[in-house]
């Protein structure tokens, strides 16, 4: 198979951390990355959606801001599910080098 680019949306990874380990995590990336046979430099997508971040409401009313204060609690919880997502990446660029970008998808708020 040879493809030039695969995207993956922040929250799968995510909710794929949260069922299972690190390792778990990773090899399902490390699989679909080994198995491109492309000899052309590959983009790993990540895509961001205002739902993977805390202390935004996709739904926003009038009486709800779209944005609101977070608890530190929920900061801290949200740096870590980030750091957990860029761990995994690390590790998958051992079975590949590839280029890392970010899409920040803002649909919901649209």
């Amino acid at each position: 198979m040879s493809f030039r680019t695969i995207e993956v949306m922040a929250s799968s990874i995510n909710y794929t951390l949260i069922d299972g380990s690190l390792d778990t995590t990773s090899m399902l990336l490390e699989h679909a990355l080994s198995t491109n046979t492309s000899p052309v430099y590959l983009d790993v997508v990540v895509v961001y959606r205002d739902c993977d971040f805390h202390g935004i409401n996709p739904r926003g009313h009038p009486d709800q801001p779209y944005l609101h204060e977070l608890s530190e609690a929920d900061t801290e919880e949200e740096n870590l599910q980030h750091n957990r997502l860029f761990e995994v990446l690390c590790k998958v660029h051992r079975v590949r080098s590839f280029q890392l970008v970010l899409r920040a998808e803002v649909w919901d708020l649209v």
